[in-house]
């Protein structure tokens, strides 16, 4: 009898829990890391490794930081929870390297982790993402996108499956801050 009330009491006890969840708490929404944090997220070790043996164009670096404005640029990511599919994302860590060679800080990038591209982030109301993950670089002078640089990579690699190996991340950038 002592544990046909235990049950009793556990099953009112967990009607009382379920009774107190609000749907509203269980909203997901983009969460931001640092550079630092994204390194360490399991899965994407490999960006250290694809950033050390990448070396971008000094020429075209030089040329990013000077067409980059610190008054309108600025780099959003928006990545997987745990990235282990390389070759797709290879170019992200070209990217990061190319950034880091010309000097634009982690304030001017803003990285978020979420699962897929419905879920709620800081810019829902300016786009949609078409995908999780994207890569893009916004105006924030009127918070518009300048340039999807993730689709961009996609379509260069459609047309040419084998333009991974030759794809000038420094170009791509570059592109993009001067339009």
């Amino acid at each position: 009898m002592k544990s046909f009330n235990k049950i009793i009491m556990l099953v009112f006890v967990a009607m009382a829990l379920l009774a107190a969840c609000d749907d509203n708490d269980t909203v997901e929404r983009a969460e931001y890391v640092t550079m630092d944090e994204l390194l360490k997220l399991p899965g994407y070790e490999w960006v250290t490794y694809e950033m050390k043996d990448y070396s971008p164009d000094p020429v075209m670096v030089s040329d990013i930081a000077e067409a980059f404005d610190i008054n309108r640029h600025r780099f959003l990511f928006f990545l997987k929870p745990g990235c282990t599919c390389i070759d797709p994302e290879v170019p992200l860590a070209w990217m990061f390297k190319t950034l880091d060679e010309a000097d634009i800080s982690d304030f001017y990038r803003e990285i978020y982790i979420m699962k897929d591209k419905d879920i709620e982030h800081p810019y829902q109301d300016n786009f949609q993402l078409n995908r999780v993950s994207s890569y893009l670089l916004m105006d924030m002078t009127d918070t518009t996108v300048i340039l999807s640089l993730r689709d961009t990579i996609d379509q260069i690699i459609f047309y040419s499956p084998d333009s991974l190996k030759y794809l000038n991340i420094e170009e791509l950038v570059l592109h993009a801050l001067q339009k």
